[in-house]
């Protein structure tokens, strides 16, 4: 239900009553869903926690409040409002005859992974976490790969596409489609029911047909995972469908079909704008482009300075489980909260120059992909997609220029995704590639390529040997370290230590090193160990050596 009066929050005087006014008229205006951020700057300046009249909801804008309300999540806040869940919110301002009408988009958004706090969304990330292990994803990078040349090699010759219709779209779609288990031929049928569903979610005022529209799409979509989910019953694909749809005792029929929902409705989104939005902010910023083109082994830096920079979800909704207060005003307990994340990854207390994009951006906590308990479940297939898909735009055309000085905003104040890039291109004859693929053979940038990361298992480390050096590998959590190969007390081979946590051990006089960036915790050794850059590209491991390099 809507915020009573004696619920919405009193103004601060005549001055802060004009100043909310304002702010408010400037968020409701259309210009605002074409660039937000000298308006998300002014709120973020200005009145950091917001009452939004229109929007009616909590604003919050800093990084400090962002990142601990993301932290408390299932604790003190939750996705879903205590008696009507996650959506019923959006639909405060229907009369009650219209709002039963939209009962299905209601219950539909009651369950499910992004509806559901502890315990029951920590068993479904448990079931869905298993189609996006590293390794599942790493095996993805060819497929990928095979994909993006595909897609450019269609528009071979051409000098003019939309690289939204010819590429930034299609490939994530049909990379998920494998991953899911949607079948190719649904492309077209799949993304209308897509956005007919987010011009739902992704409003403030949805207006009674538009949210009537998007709920039909919503009915259709539900019938067409219904079907699909028994023929996979019956047939079992290699797929998250089928894994889902055989767990029927560990999860109801209705948090199945609203969990394959949420990855037809926003599993491709967020990978499409983060392609497009990082090519787009290239093109405005061509020193950048130089960098990269120059030095591809930033790539993994720049897909995470763009998801900052740009961020496909510029806010998320949270409702207060209790009375709380974020900064000096008090949210009340059910009263809803949009996390600006688009203002926090530009905040100046957190990011040092934040209007100014710097792929080699070191370091670079955005909350692009989210924090805590719902941190996107597809954050690293995304980023390995974009991490591909640049490069191969880049390898394949000389010059790259936008057709257009107006770019078109898809209009939706939750999702910031470009609607059409037409760009002009021109091909040359040479093509930019590697030299062999062999272990440590060097490439482009000073990197050396040691492998696929699936040969690197998940709490193991071994010592590799990189023009004459011993480097030691180590995986922790799915995230890759390399650093010198032997103990700075003693030259003692490390992969003869012991790993734990963020830590290795040498076995000899069992100093302890932090593997993140070399410091010593526990003595003798006085001395850190040196350090490497780690780069994954298409499922390889590249190492680019300090400078400062310990030769064992």
């Amino acid at each position: 239900m809507a915020a009573s009066r004696d619920d919405r929050p009193k103004s601060q005087g005549p001055l802060a009553g004009l100043l909310m006014r304002s702010i408010d008229q400037e968020l409701s205006a259309p210009s605002f869903l074409v660039d937000p951020y000298p308006v998300l700057r002014r709120l973020q300046s200005e009145e950091p926690v917001h009452w939004c009249e229109p929007w009616n909801a909590w604003l919050l804008s800093r990084y400090e409040d962002v990142d601990r309300i993301l932290r408390d999540d299932g604790k003190t806040v939750s996705t879903s409002r205590s008696n009507d869940g996650r959506m019923g919110r959006a639909f405060d301002h229907f009369s009650p005859s219209e709002r039963k009408q939209l009962q299905p988009v209601i219950d539909h958004y009651a369950v499910g992974l992004l509806s559901s706090d502890p315990p029951d969304h920590t068993r479904l990330r448990g079931l869905i976490g298993r189609a996006f292990t590293p390794q599942v994803i790493a095996g993805l990078a060819p497929f990928i790969r095979e994909v993006a040349d595909e897609s450019l090699d269609r528009l071979d010759g051409a000098s003019e596409l939309d690289l939204i219709e010819d590429f930034a779209y299609p490939l994530p779609a049909r990379v998920l489609h494998r991953l899911i288990g949607f079948p190719d031929h649904d492309l077209d049928r799949v993304r209308d029911w897509a956005d007919l569903i987010t011009s739902v979610i992704g409003s403030n005022r949805v207006q009674l047909d538009v949210a009537l529209r998007g709920q039909q799409g919503l009915i259709e979509a539900r019938a067409y995972i219904r079907a699909l989910v028994e023929q996979r019953r019956h047939s079992p694909h290699d797929d998250l469908i089928s894994r889902l749809g055989l767990a029927q005792e560990q999860l109801s029929e209705a948090e199945l079909v609203n969990t394959l929902t949420t990855f037809l409705v926003g599993g491709h989104e967020t990978t499409t704008a983060l392609i497009s939005s990082g090519l787009l902010a290239l093109l405005d910023q061509p020193g950048e482009m130089a960098r990269l083109r120059a030095d591809p082994t930033l790539m993994e830096d720049a897909v995470e300075e763009f998801m900052r920079y740009e961020s496909p979800v510029q806010r998320v909704i949270r409702f207060a489980k209790r009375d709380i207060v974020v900064g000096d005003r008090e949210i009340r307990k059910d009263q809803p909260m949009f996390l600006m994340i688009g203002a926090a990854n530009r905040d100046p207390e957190r990011f040092e120059d934040p209007e100014r994009l710097d792929i080699g951006r070191r370091p670079n906590r955005h909350l692009g992909f989210v924090m805590g308990l719902h941190h996107c479940t597809g954050a690293p297939l995304a980023r390995l997609q974009a991490a591909i898909a640049i490069p191969a735009i880049l390898d394949r055309y000389d010059t790259i220029r936008s057709a257009t000085d107006t770019p078109e905003w898809y209009p939706n104040h939750t999702a910031r995704r470009l609607l059409r890039m037409p760009l002009i291109v021109t091909t040359g004859a040479a093509r930019s590639t590697g030299q062999d693929q062999q272990t440590g053979s060097p490439q482009r940038g000073g990197a050396h390529d040691i492998g696929l990361v699936a040969d690197f298992d998940v709490g193991t480390m071994r010592l590799v040997d990189i023009a004459g050096a011993s480097i030691l590998v180590a995986n922790v959590d799915g995230r890759i370290h390399a650093l010198q190969g032997t103990c700075s007390h003693e030259d003692y081979p490390l992969d003869d230590g012991e790993l734990e946590d963020q830590t290795v051990t040498c076995g000899l006089h069992y100093s302890r090193f932090d593997l993140r960036d070399g410091s010593v915790i526990d003595p003798p050794a006085e001395s850190p160990l040196v350090t490497h850059q780690v780069t994954i590209r298409d499922g390889r491991v590249f190492v680019r050596l300090s400078p400062a390099m310990v030769k064992s």
